[in-house]
């Protein structure tokens, strides 16, 4: 029997803020989908003239892609700070109490000089607990 991520994450003893935060960022892959759906239609496609931290050159959808993602974390409880292949450094969010938080780290959208051949693409994310601070 198929099951929605909402239900999934409902029945996880993880903490509140994780499950928020990772719902977040699938609505944020969802928007981001249909991003790239729009493609042209949109004025999507085509490079926006600057150089990436890996040195490639970005598309006009990675950075739409990013902006969507870092619109996601922002919402999202708990998170501390981010980073993404398209930014040069990190991304600081909200300040929490001490040994709470989240780190996110994000390509917003990976392979997406395949496009214009039909190649697959993704977002990839991982989030991990922000480090323990001593207090």
């Amino acid at each position: 029997m198929a099951q929605t991520l909402a239900a999934f994450l409902e029945a996880q003893s993880a903490p509140e803020s994780l499950k928020g935060l990772i719902a977040g960022i699938a609505d944020g892959c969802v928007r981001i989908s249909h991003a790239v759906r729009q493609g042209a239609t949109a004025d999507m496609l085509g490079t926006a003239g600057d150089t990436n931290v890996q040195g490639e050159v970005q598309k006009t959808l990675d950075l739409a892609a990013d902006d969507i993602m870092i619109a996601a974390c922002r919402a999202a409880p708990g998170v501390v700070a981010m980073a993404s292949e398209e930014q040069d450094g990190i991304v600081p969010v909200a300040q929490v109490g001490p040994n709470e938080g989240w780190l996110v780290l994000f390509d917003p959208l990976d392979g997406s000089s395949n496009i214009e051949v039909n190649v697959s693409i993704g977002t990839i994310f991982s989030v991990l607990p922000a480090p323990l601070v001593e207090t």
